[in-house]
């Protein structure tokens, strides 16, 4: 794999040209994000031992792209963003388990005070905002925390709620105070206060209904045409990317509702599993009898979709009450000040 950052001058879009490719070989074994502001160059870097060890922020010059300075941060940071003000770099170390689950590390947002400059930078610029503060909690039963993880019967890993949270990308005020982090796997947003370098609530997101008019998806990947229905399902939003934008002093948070599922790591693959799977039973009196259901579990219907066996069984029989899939196949709107939902593009992609 090509585990180097490239520069290309666009001043031509119709012609771009390479001007420099910089490895990150020296500094761990793959780059997983770029910014750049006031000439510095940050990249977060996975660490050599692997993802599970605590990763870099690497920054170079962006006139010379010579090395700067690299300090420490959580475990497999995934996206990094200076702060509108310059004054401190936000990295989302998202803290994935390693294959088999035996290792999980805690997620966290690394927050680097830039204010004494670049080139003095130390570890001590460097604060981490945890989410231990929430582990023994009951948490809004709209976040996704997926815990116990079992193969075959046997126990794997009974995650804490901080080892559970995934952050996955960051946006930050116009102020430079406050920050949102997408938790994609667990279908929340969390706030941080960037000032006390903290985080300060989880803030669910919900489901979409694809049964209702406007609202629906085209489920199955058979056949070469868009087949856009309404299905007795619900999509987690679950969020990767995300960004903000201030109108009449509220500012608003844009997510693309991307979707994925947490316990995919080699053995504990046991989350996602398609619709039409013999091993997914739903409770047919709930869908309309047993032959509403084989039309569904059809491979032009349900069948083909990914689901999640690890929610929408409420009453704990063994048969699923309500169906839910990944992602909303949409971006939305959200109120920064109370998370609400202000706007979805529904069926349009």
């Amino acid at each position: 794999a090509d585990t180097s950052f490239k520069v290309v001058n666009i001043s031509n879009p119709a012609s771009p040209q390479l001007i420099t490719s910089i490895s990150v070989k020296p500094y761990g074994i793959d780059l997983t994000s770029v910014a750049i502001k006031n000439g510095v160059v940050a990249v977060a870097v996975i660490d050599s031992l692997g993802k599970t060890e605590n990763g870099k922020v690497v920054f170079f010059s962006a006139s010379t792209l010579n090395f700067i300075k690299q300090v420490d941060v959580g475990p497999n940071p995934d996206m990094l963003t200076f702060t509108p003000d310059g004054t401190k770099i936000l990295v989302a170390n998202e803290g994935e388990p390693n294959n088999g689950y035996t290792i999980d590390p805690e997620g966290s947002v690394s927050i680097i005070n830039l204010s004494r400059g670049v080139a003095s930078l130390t570890q001590a610029d460097v604060k981490t905002a945890r989410f231990t503060k929430f582990n023994g909690t009951a948490i809004d039963p709209k976040i996704k925390i997926t815990g116990k993880i079992q193969s075959g019967g046997t126990f794997l890993r009974n995650s804490t709620i901080a080892e559970d949270l995934e952050p996955e990308y960051i946006t930050v005020s116009d102020d430079s105070k406050k920050a949102w982090v997408t938790c994609q796997e667990n279908n929340c947003l969390a706030e941080i206060d960037v000032t006390g370098d903290s985080i300060t609530r989880l803030i669910p997101l919900g489901f979409k209904n694809h049964n209702i008019t406007g609202q629906g998806l085209d489920a199955s990947d058979n056949g070469s045409t868009i087949n856009i229905a309404n299905y007795p399902v619900f999509g987690m939003y679950q969020p990767d990317a995300i960004a903000s934008y201030m109108s009449n002093g509220t500012t608003y948070l844009v997510t693309a509702n991307e979707g994925d599922a947490r316990a995919d790591w080699g053995a504990a693959n046991l989350e996602e599993v398609r619709f039409g799977n013999a091993s997914y039973v739903v409770d047919t009196a709930k869908f309309g009898g047993a032959a509403n259901v084989a039309a569904l579990k059809a491979n032009t219907a349900l069948g083909r979709l990914n689901v999640s066996r690890f929610y929408g069984d409420f009453n704990k029989d063994g048969k699923f009450d309500s169906i839910f899939c990944y992602g909303a196949r949409s971006f939305s709107v959200w109120n920064g000040s109370t998370g609400a939902l202000v706007w979805d593009s529904k069926d349009q992609l």
